[in-house]
């Protein structure tokens, strides 16, 4: 949810965790998962297009992301990218541990890892919703949870088309977004 449809003093409240994904990948992994649960059945490139346009629901990606961004510094937001996770996911948790005044063991971090890790994620019922929805055509609920996907499904013309209006939405912005990793 955007903070703007969320309690004014939810951050008075509570604290928040707000994990973004490259706008690009997470276009590729929300196609994907409109084609296992809502039966979305059109190609890539006009869901992209759609979704560029900020016609689905949870909508415009950049409105909400970028309203998190500017409350990254308050003392109750923990802003971290889906990127980072996947660059240094010890350091992450070390710092969200912090975030939540949490003490951890050597112990606890790797029992922590292994609970998190994609493979268990496709083993927990919990998290993997088999039973709501099921496997289609191979497909599952848990796929890659990998950096850099979208570089499978944009076309050149898509590829540069996104760039420029990735580029116009971070205008005036220092966020960053992280497309590929270095391995």
């Amino acid at each position: 949810m955007p903070f703007d449809l969320l309690p004014p003093n939810l951050l008075d409240a509570c604290k928040v965790v707000f994990v973004v994904r490259n706008v690009k990948d997470a276009c590729v992994s929300y196609f994907h998962h409109k084609q296992l649960t809502s039966g979305y059945s059109g190609d890539f490139k006009t869901f992209a297009h759609m979704f560029k346009r900020g016609i689905m629901y949870h909508q415009p990606f950049f409105g909400q992301v970028l309203g998190a961004w500017q409350r990254r510094r308050h003392p109750n937001v923990f802003f971290v990218s889906y990127e980072e996770m996947k660059s240094d996911l010890d350091d992450v948790l070390r710092r969200l541990c912090s975030f939540l005044e949490v003490s951890i063991t050597d112990e606890e971090m790797k029992r922590l890892k292994e609970a998190v890790d994609i493979e268990s994620f496709r083993k927990n019922p919990a998290v993997n919703k088999e039973q709501e929805v099921p496997a289609q055509g191979g497909k599952t609920f848990i796929r890659k949870g990998i950096v850099g996907d979208w570089q499978d499904h944009f076309d050149e013309e898509t590829n540069e088309e996104w760039d420029e209006w990735i580029h116009e939405r971070l205008s005036g912005s220092d966020m960053p977004m992280t497309f590929k990793l270095d391995n």
